[in-house]
């Protein structure tokens, strides 16, 4: 993976694996950080209410590299591991990749069980529309009331995505998404275009 580019996936597809009378739906989902992830692993329950196990993993790079997986009460190691193998194979990040298991009364054993989360997963992903996606950092920035319009004028210049704007009295705070390739170009031109400048000031990067 290119330190400011990823490769993801459009949109949710699913997949499916049988193996002894046992059933893997594999469920691959674009995410943009870790907040929907509960929310989407309670409706995979809700809606599969006789599945034995639903285990995931997940990769996200924007705002630093987080990931993890779950095997959901089967044997450490033989689901959960497996999957997040699936999406490293593919070089796939801000991806969740959630197997719902039925089982089907024979037992698989941990080299079975990994084979079939595996296969599962990688038949959902071979689904996917595969997209290369900029790698966006979040910053933000406090800067007084009449030095707003420059502060937009080179976050614009630079890509930079408004998320929130909070104005008082005392100044404004904006919270910005830019490209990661772009960050160290937007403190040049801030630090230079305000030196020693007490109104603006940079919270975080």
């Amino acid at each position: 993976m290119d330190k400011d580019r990823y490769k993801g996936i459009k949109e949710h597809v699913s997949g499916e694996f049988r193996e002894k009378g046992s059933r893997f739906i594999a469920h691959a989902f674009p995410l943009g950080d870790e907040t929907v992830i509960k929310s989407i692993i309670s409706e995979l329950r809700k809606n599969h209410p006789k599945a034995n196990h639903v285990c995931f993993a997940y990769i996200i790079v924007e705002n630093g590299l987080k990931s993890h997986f779950s095997d959901d009460r089967e044997p450490s190691g033989s689901a959960g591991k497996p999957i997040m193998g699936a999406l490293n194979s593919m070089q796939l990040s801000n991806v969740l990749v959630a197997v719902v298991r039925y089982f089907g009364g024979t037992k698989l054993g941990i080299p079975g069980l990994i084979k079939a989360y595996r296969e599962a997963a990688i038949n959902a992903l071979n689904k996917a529309d595969i997209i290369e996606f900029i790698i966006h950092r979040s910053i933000t920035i406090v800067c007084a009331h009449r030095d707003i319009n420059e502060v937009f004028r080179i976050a614009n210049n630079l890509q930079g995505i408004v998320e929130i704007m909070d104005s008082k009295n005392t100044g404004i705070t904006i919270s910005l998404k830019v490209p990661a390739a772009s960050i160290k170009e937007l403190l040049i031109q801030l630090n230079s275009t305000y030196p020693l400048n007490e109104n603006l000031k940079i919270l975080k990067n």
